[in-house]
This record gives structure tokens, sequence and C-alpha cells, in this order.
């Protein structure tokens, strides 16, 4: 995998009541005692450089997104939070919205990987379509900036959080809280889940550099 480059355009300013990114995570560290936060199994080099993930949840109506870092062995949250599109709105303005703030967020972090859920077709096929339509804008906006995406599939996500692949959603949750060091579960569950991805794409980025 090449090196990622950080994005060198500048943060968009978008016009007031059209949809919009919630900030609602903090920056918070944790005090080791996992895996995946302590960096066990990585080599020192992979260990000892910063190395900041950002994770997408992709939906139409909410996109959660996550970002965290690894610094000296550590993993810690630098911030998470939600994209909102009104219902209302037009679905191509909707899909405009979600892109345009999408690359606001990667441009704001400077992420040197972005780990993307991979869509999973269920029963409602207009559900999926709608879902997939979302993922599209923000894989576009990701290649705009030149970022390495990860892609991974839920059970990816359930296997590297609890090495589990049908661990139940709450499992999935308590371990980004364990993991980061967070006094609560992230919520809404949408930014807890792009925090999840987070996690698994930077522990599949950081086994890549090992290997």
């Amino acid at each position: 995998m090449s090196r990622p480059q950080p994005s060198s355009s500048k943060s968009r300013t978008f016009p007031p009541n059209t949809g919009g990114v919630e900030m609602i995570g903090l920056i918070s560290h944790h005090s080791g005692g996992n895996p995946l936060a302590g960096g066990v199994g990585y080599s020192r080099k992979v260990r000892d450089k910063p190395f900041r993930c950002l994770g997408f949840d992709p939906g139409l109506a909410i996109t959660g997104y996550g970002v965290i870092e690894r610094r000296d062995g550590h993993t810690s949250c630098v911030g998470y939070g939600v994209i909102r599109t009104p219902q209302k709105m037009p679905l191509a303005e909707r899909l405009q919205t979600l892109h345009h703030e999408a690359g606001s967020i990667i441009n704001k972090y400077h992420p040197l990987v972005i780990g993307v859920e991979t869509l999973i077709f269920a029963k409602n096929v207009k559900t999926g379509i709608v879902v997939g339509e979302a993922r599209g804008v923000i894989l576009l906006a990701i290649a705009q900036a030149k970022i390495d995406l990860v892609e991974l599939t839920p059970l990816q996500v359930k296997q590297a959080l609890t090495t589990y692949g049908r661990a139940e959603k709450q499992q999935v949750q308590y371990m980004v809280k364990k993991v980061l060091g967070l006094k609560a579960i992230p919520r809404p569950d949408d930014a807890a889940d792009a925090l999840a991805i987070a996690l698994a794409a930077e522990q599949m980025s950081a086994l890549s550099q090992w290997l």
C-alpha cells in the first residue's frame, strides 16, 4: 500500500439549513489494557509512529463519523459525530450536502487512512440502494482527498473489536468505549459504529505495515 498523503485542500463553508455536521465527541484518552488500544503485536516502528484514522458509517439521513489516533502505542478518540440531511430536501441536494460535509471532515482531521463499511443488502432493497448512494458520495470525497481507503464488512469490524464475527451491536459498542477509555458509549449509535470502523481500519492498516 502506498504511503497516504493528507489532503492540502481547505475546508469548505456550507450554507445554513442544508443539513450539517454535529460535533459530539471531545478528545479522550484511554489507559490501555486492550490489544487494539495498546498496539500489542505491532512492531516498535509501527507503534511509535502517530497514525490517525477516520471511520464513516454511511447513511442518507444520518452518517456517523469517528476519528482515532494511535500515538506512542496508545489509541485515543480525537472526535466523533454525525452528518444529518433533512428528509424534506431533494435527494440530489441531500447527497451533495453529504459529499461536501464528508469532505469538510476529511480536511479538518487529515487522517492517513479512512475506513468505510461495505454495503450489505438486506431484505429492503430500496433502503440498500439509498445507503449505497450515500456511500458512493463519501467514497468520492475520499478519492478527491487522495487518502487510502480501507473497506470492511460488518463481520470484519466485529472480529476486530470482539474477536467474534457474530457479536451483538451492544458488545461492539462496549469495546469501543473500553478501547478508547471513554466514560460512556458514544451516541448516537451511528457515531459509535463509525468509531468501531475506524478502530478496525487502523488495526488492518497497522498489520499491513508490520507485514
